[in-house]
């Protein structure tokens, strides 16, 4: 073999067996994937915070609303209202209803949690989350 081909062939050997740089590389192509997953984790558990104080305010307003003397709608709402406070993300929407059944009044306290987080990566999701609780509106005498 002449020379400039030796030398060419003896360069390729020493780039193929030269492994500097391979972990910066590695980790280029890992680091957004946990990222991501990271921040996945993250938003699911903002959004479970969401369902479970929902469903918290449900029970609590259920249990001061049976203490009440006939408590109108309304006035189970402004108690979901009052109770419900900030969530990390998404919308609080409350809804009372009153239904005769079994020959007695029931209030049913609904909460709907929407959210849509922007997990990075994923195309964006729209999630609605339901939390109820009932109760029996009594006549205190």
């Amino acid at each position: 073999m002449n020379m400039p081909v030796q030398g060419a062939v003896r360069r390729l050997r020493a780039f193929k067996s030269d492994k500097k740089g391979v972990s910066a590389i590695e980790f280029a192509f890992v680091f957004p994937i946990l990222v991501s997953f990271v921040l996945s984790l993250f938003y699911i558990g903002v959004g479970f915070f969401g369902v479970q104080q929902a469903q918290n305010t449900t029970e609590r307003v259920a249990r001061i609303a049976y203490m009440l003397d006939e408590p109108s709608a309304s006035e189970i709402r402004d108690l979901v209202l009052n109770h419900l406070g900030t969530t990390l993300a998404g919308t609080f929407t409350p809804n009372v209803q009153l239904t005769e059944k079994y020959g007695e009044t029931y209030a049913d306290i609904s909460i709907d949690y929407a959210y849509s987080p922007d997990i990075p990566f994923l195309p964006e999701q729209n999630y609605v989350f339901t939390a109820s609780s009932e109760v029996l509106i009594r006549d205190i005498p």
